[in-house]
């Protein structure tokens, strides 16, 4: 399997939410949790960017049930 990074993964995390926040109108931001194997540098507060503006933040930093990084970032709809 392919590794690929927690940054890159968020990224394409970000595309998604930034596409259904177009087709689904939401007023609320939307909340996504992202699991990843390990993580650095990812802290809750950290702006989420998607093609150099930032569209949400980190809101939370844990493990999940089995161990790994569960990351939880929302999206804002401006």
């Amino acid at each position: 399997m392919r590794s690929v990074s927690p940054y890159r993964l968020l990224l394409w995390t970000s595309a998604l939410a930034l596409a259904l926040l177009a087709a689904c109108g939401r007023p609320d931001p939307l909340r996504f949790h992202v699991t990843f194997e390990e993580v650095d540098g990812i802290v809750p507060g950290a702006r989420v960017l998607h093609r150099g503006l930032v569209v949400g933040e980190v809101t939370d930093v844990g493990l999940d049930d089995r161990g790994l990084v569960l990351v939880t970032v929302e999206i804002d709809d401006e």
